[in-house]
């Protein structure tokens, strides 16, 4: 790095000043308010298990995560899924909670269908209203864990702390122009002079 060069070699200290001048400025919790979605691969497992028992009231919920394949997987007992909460609170009959939580983590999306039998054929058909039911809880399950994670101040800065690390880590390049008036042409024509943005 720079800053190790600087150390044997004093000439690149210019180039640590111009590096520290340029980088992004960390954000902070309250900018991160809404912009933390299930399913980042920032978040901790018990985080999850923790948001399912306190803010869904679904407790012994499982969830393991895969960091290399980026696979998240949420189980849970066939009670835990068909209780209340679960089926009527924050899932359907179709599609309960611990399975939405599941589908949120991995960016999958939901579509019910249904098996019927026609001329002794079975065949698979779609249910829009069930996929609908479905979307809406899922929606409103993504947006209570986004008010809930920062609701704990040690977790809000370990999740700051970590979005800066992985994210905030890029700016965007800035022309200003600074270097125009110093540029020069050699055998260029003197009558006709290039505009500024040729010259960038």
């Amino acid at each position: 790095s720079a800053e190790a060069a600087a150390i044997f070699d004093k000439a690149f200290e210019r180039n640590v000043k111009a590096l520290d001048a340029v980088q992004p400025k960390d954000k902070e919790p309250t900018e991160l308010h809404g912009k933390i979605a299930l399913g980042m691969p920032i978040l901790d497992s018990e985080w999850i298990s923790r948001f399912a028992d306190e803010a869904l009231g679904i407790p012994y919920v499982h969830v393991a995560h895969l960091p290399t394949a980026g696979v998240w997987a949420v189980s849970a007992d066939k009670n835990t899924k068909q209780s209340a909460a679960a089926i009527n609170d924050w899932g359907t009959q179709r599609r309960n909670a611990v399975d939405l939580l599941d589908d949120a983590l991995n960016s999958r999306s939901i579509r019910i269908v249904d098996r019927i039998t026609e001329d002794g054929k079975e065949k698979t058909v779609f249910n829009e209203d069930a996929t609908r039911a479905a979307n809406e809880k899922l929606f409103k399950l993504k947006n209570e864990f986004k008010k809930w994670i920062f609701q704990d101040a040690e977790r809000a800065r370990t999740i700051t702390d970590r979005f800066n690390w992985e994210y905030n880590n890029l700016v965007a390049r800035q022309y200003g122009g600074q270097h125009i008036e110093r540029m020069t042409f050699p055998g260029a024509s003197l009558v006709k002079r290039p505009f500024d943005h040729q010259k960038r």
